[in-house]
């Protein structure tokens, strides 16, 4: 779970914008691909950690794009370098970083045993405040160049 004060702080966000006109998604493969290519026109979206698929064929139509992945994530960082990758061949407006010191579910900031555990695995998981930050910064700055928000 992200930290209440910033969901309550996006979700209010969300709320004053036209529900078609953005999405966000979190490591789901599923949502990462339905929130970046949409049956509706969508302004933009921001992608967390999830996979992408495998062809920009599959990209066709997406909409401009924010992300972030966790250099330290052995499953997914591969996943931003090749959604940059198919994003600049494309031409679509993107902002996908890669963040070196950060593992998966880096915006998340979960109290308890479960999450450090994760955090010896392959995706390296674990919240990280100033990566987690800085992603909520590009996706407030992006709505804002693609939204008008």
């Amino acid at each position: 779970m992200i930290s209440t004060p910033r969901v309550h702080f996006f979700r209010s966000k969300l709320a004053s914008m036209d529900r078609e006109s953005a999405r966000s998604a979190f490591a789901s493969a599923a949502a990462s691909r339905c929130s970046m290519r949409s049956a509706r026109p969508l302004g933009a979206t921001a992608v967390f950690y999830g996979d992408v698929p495998n062809t920009a064929e599959e990209l066709k139509g997406v909409c401009p794009v924010v992300a972030g992945y966790g250099g330290k994530d052995k499953m997914f960082a591969r996943q931003g370098e090749r959604l940059d990758a198919m994003l600049t061949q494309m031409g679509i407006d993107h902002d996908v970083k890669i963040y070196p010191d950060a593992g998966h579910s880096f915006m998340s900031n979960v109290p308890g045993v479960l999450p450090k555990l994760a955090a010896y695995g392959p995706m390296k998981v674990g919240y990280n405040a100033a990566d987690a930050e800085d992603s909520w910064k590009r996706v407030d700055a992006f709505f804002a160049k693609h939204l008008g928000r």
